[in-house]
């Protein structure tokens, strides 16, 4: 089994073009089609998730500032 991921900065998801993608991504419409290919499977297709939820393994070369500390 193969997962594979598109990968973007979280400041990035509330521009324009990448909300009209998660919105294709997340369609019924998409998923169909997906399924309907041997082989595949639209699970989580379209979910919005940390890199370390799906690679344990990774890291940040560098802690992330913390939020307030950004403020």
């Amino acid at each position: 089994e193969e997962r594979y991921f598109l990968v973007t900065l979280a400041a990035h998801l509330a521009h324009p073009h990448v909300a009209s993608l998660l919105g294709a991504l997340q369609s019924a419409a998409w998923r169909s089609a997906l399924d309907a290919i041997p082989g595949h499977a639209a699970e989580r297709c379209g979910e919005v998730l940390a890199l370390s939820q799906v690679l344990p393994w990774w890291n940040y070369r560098k802690p992330k500032a913390s939020r307030s500390a950004a403020a």
